[in-house]
């Protein structure tokens, strides 16, 4: 159960990609997220990102519902404690800082 529930809720992230400033001359791409869920192993509780923009990104916060929720149901958690670990601030993989642990969720 307990893996079950972190692989989707880690599914469920909405990653919010934060931008630093564009040129007015260049129309801003939208950042790609490659993906995103448990870090190393489920059992770790870190989370990773992969993803991409054509600006650094400066900042990901990620928003986690519970499985199964409605499109309208209230986030679980938020976590904005990612750091790049690998690749550049414009195309890497940033990973959370500290174990995430969701009691609700049995996590």
């Amino acid at each position: 159960m307990r893996k079950r529930s972190l692989a989707l809720a880690c599914a469920s992230v909405a990653a919010g990609l934060l931008l630093g400033p564009v040129p007015a001359a260049h129309a801003a791409v939208a950042p790609v997220l490659y993906g995103a869920g448990s870090a190393d192993s489920p059992a770790s509780g870190l989370v990773s990102v992969s993803a991409s923009s054509d600006s650094a990104i400066t900042s990901i916060t990620a928003h986690l519902y519970a499985p199964g929720s409605a499109a309208d149901a209230p986030e679980v958690t938020e976590v904005s404690d990612f750091h790049l670990t690998s690749g550049t601030d414009r195309q890497g993989t940033w990973r959370t800082s500290s174990p995430l642990r969701m009691a609700d969720l049995g996590t």
